[in-house]
């Protein structure tokens, strides 16, 4: 028998971990059908994921609503920050990407959304400046970026 509060709750702690990893598919399930058939728990379901995603995984900069994340000791931004800094649109940014001239991103998150880090934005910033200027080509832009693109970002 436990000698005290904290050794109880550890012998708690440990048959409830052994107990879901035992149960998990059914456990899932059972989530699953009662999300599908009940909509006062799918409505409790969403505000509980809305909450959870707002406190740790978004993170936003609220004077420019662009996404930073933190991954390691490395701040990355999104596609929107890009877009805002190269003065291009979002879409535009991807068609670049999609066309080869921008190399694609290190850093992606589970949804697919491309993040950048400082240096890589650096490096856009001077490569579409001189596009810009009508000193390069997509094909020279292309080439700076493909050269210094993973040896910056290391």
């Amino acid at each position: 028998m436990p000698t005290s509060e904290t050794e109880r709750r550890l012998k708690v702690s440990e048959y409830n971990r052994k107990y879901y990893k035992k149960k998990k598919l059914a456990l899932k399930k059972k989530k699953h059908n009662r999300y599908h058939t009940d909509p006062t728990y799918r409505k409790k379901a969403i505000v509980r994921s809305r909450k959870y995603y707002a406190k740790y995984k978004k993170s936003k900069s609220p004077s420019k609503g662009y996404t930073i994340k933190k991954f390691g000791n490395i701040e990355l931004f999104s596609i929107k920050y890009l877009a805002e800094v190269l003065q291009y649109s979002e879409s535009a940014i991807r068609k670049f990407e999609s066309m080869n001239v921008l190399p694609k991103s290190l850093y992606t998150d589970r949804r697919g959304w491309r993040y950048y880090n400082s240096d890589q934005i650096e490096l856009c910033i001077k490569a579409f400046s001189e596009r810009r200027a009508s000193r390069w080509s997509n094909e020279e832009v292309a080439k700076f970026l493909n050269n210094f693109w993973s040896k910056e970002t290391q």
